[in-house]
């Protein structure tokens, strides 16, 4: 019994063994940069912007001004400026709606009004206008560098402080995003792909990830890395210069919920990000040491250099009481068990003693976690799987399944299961795709990328999504398997019962 948590890397048997990755063993020669990460990203200070219950905020977008934090609220015809290092809050009311802003100066800032086709400059300083530039047409994502702004107009449009065209060059999207310049790259992003172009707008590479999408803000730090706002997926993803390499820094785990704008201090390695709808987290990144290749260098592993034991709950049962538990998963802040004899499921906090339980109607014996809140039970002699938001202690749905099913994992939405062949459905029970089963026994399986993993008990299969086998892991010494988890960096672990 054993399961990963990849966001807060934490190893769970009894719940509470830590793990801390080391560095990749390598054979070394002339090294080459990969990239240049924050190693920390710490919680400083949280705000919460007020408003009435029948209110709404809309706002896209921030940027941080000297020592203020400015955001266009949309709804109100108003800017929010928020001191960084204290509670002070004021408003600056607009003729126009405000949607998308940049930094000019300390002082100053760019605001795009996109459906009043004028990009107004302030001077927060004084809460003046300093000057209204008409567009041409709707100004969406908008940045300044060197005195220059940059505007995504339908054409990107390179525009002076006063307003004077200069140049303009070809979206590399057909969709409206957000922008930035830093240096002499050009980013642009929609909700899907991150264009990293050089300032002609010709386009040096993408990041473009089925685990990232519906992105709602974007900057650059110091180092030239990217930072991404993933409000579908509660994450805030940094990427490389180079776009080959990149790592979720914040996740749901650090009270990530749907952000959607944030932006970076590069002078004092700051970040702010908002939650939907009112939460403001202000962030300080730490410098991380380069992680470097070599010209002829093969990495050898990423494995945990250390692990180390947090805490221990142990389930408390009755003399003629027998515990069946062959899988667990983690669920937002909680660890949840099938418990199949007492057809029921275990519910732990992992930072606490909290343990409650969720009776249910099938014997629950595999799981996988869907989202923060939900999770999908394979009640095996039933023939059914179940989606349960444990949040709300309710059955979701209850899919019947065409055999006894098995290993269950889930990955974007998608649910593989152990029925004999390998079931690949959607959330509602509707069946993809099916593809045989790599081994000849039921087993535990897991989706981690474009890898399907499954255990017989035996063997470890890795294979592609359609289950056509890559390599296999038989070892003498490892027979009787209960568990199988992936981390972060892709490593597969194993929990040997015969061998303990």
């Amino acid at each position: 019994m054993m399961l990963l948590n990849k966001s807060s890397m934490k190893l769970s048997l009894r719940i509470g063994i830590e793990i801390t990755t080391e560095t990749e063993e390598t054979f070394t020669q002339a090294q080459i940069p990969i990239n240049n990460f924050p190693s920390s990203v710490t919680l400083r200070r949280q705000i919460n912007f007020e408003y009435q219950e029948d209110e709404y905020l809309e706002i896209i977008n921030c940027a941080f001004v000297g020592n203020k934090v400015v955001f266009p609220d949309y709804n109100r015809s108003r800017l929010i400026i928020s001191t960084v290092d204290s509670n002070d809050i004021r408003y600056i009311d607009m003729d126009y709606y405000p949607r998308y802003i940049t930094a000019v100066n300390d002082n100053s800032l760019a605001v795009a009004c996109t459906r009043h086709f004028v990009i107004q400059i302030i001077d927060i300083s004084k809460d003046t206008v300093v000057r209204t530039i008409k567009t041409s047409s709707e100004c969406y994502g908008i940045s300044c560098a060197d005195d220059k702004l940059y505007v995504d107009n339908v054409d990107i449009v390179v525009m002076d402080v006063d307003g004077h065209v200069l140049r303009t060059f070809p979206s590399p999207s057909v969709d409206l995003g957000y922008l930035t310049v830093d240096g002499d790259s050009f980013f642009f992003c929609n909700a899907f792909t991150l264009f990293c172009c050089d300032l002609n707008g010709n386009v040096k590479w993408e990041f473009d990830k089925e685990d990232y999408q519906d992105i709602y803000g974007m900057a650059t730090d110091s180092k030239g890395n990217v930072y991404l706002a993933n409000a579908d997926s509660d994450k805030i993803v940094v990427i490389s210069p180079d776009g080959r390499h990149h790592k979720d820094i914040l996740t749901g785990f650090d009270s990530l919920k749907s952000p959607i704008s944030l932006d970076f201090d590069k002078k004092k390695n700051r970040m702010v990000c908002q939650n939907l709808p009112d939460h403001i987290f202000f962030f300080e990144t730490t410098a991380g040491k380069v992680e470097t290749y070599t010209q002829a260098q093969i990495p050898i592993n990423i494995f945990p250099s250390s692990v180390t034991l947090r805490r221990q709950i142990n389930f408390e049962c009755h003399d003629n009481e027998y515990f069946e538990i062959i899988d667990c998963a983690f669920v937002g802040f909680n660890v949840v068990f099938p418990d199949y004899i007492n057809d029921r499921l275990i519910i732990s906090l992992i930072e606490s003693n909290d343990i409650r339980y969720m009776d249910m109607d099938y014997r629950p014996r595999y799981i996988t976690g869907i989202n923060n809140d939900t999770v999908a039970v394979g009640c095996t002699r039933y023939q059914v799987i179940q989606i349960i938001d444990i949040s709300k202690d309710t059955v979701v749905r209850t899919i019947p399944t065409s055999s006894e099913c098995f290993g269950i994992s889930c990955s974007e939405d998608k649910l593989y299961v152990d029925a004999s062949d390998i079931v690949v459905m959607d959330l509602y029970g509707c069946v993809l795709r099916t593809f045989p089963n790599p081994g000849v026994d039921l087993g535990y399986l897991t989706v981690d990328g474009d890898r399907f993993f499954f255990c017989d008990g035996f063997t470890l299969f890795c294979c592609d999504l359609n289950g056509n086998v890559k390599w296999e892991f038989d070892k003498e010494g490892y027979k009787d398997i209960y568990g199988m988890a992936t981390d972060s960096k892709g490593n597969v672990y194993l929990a040997n019962a015969d061998s303990d």
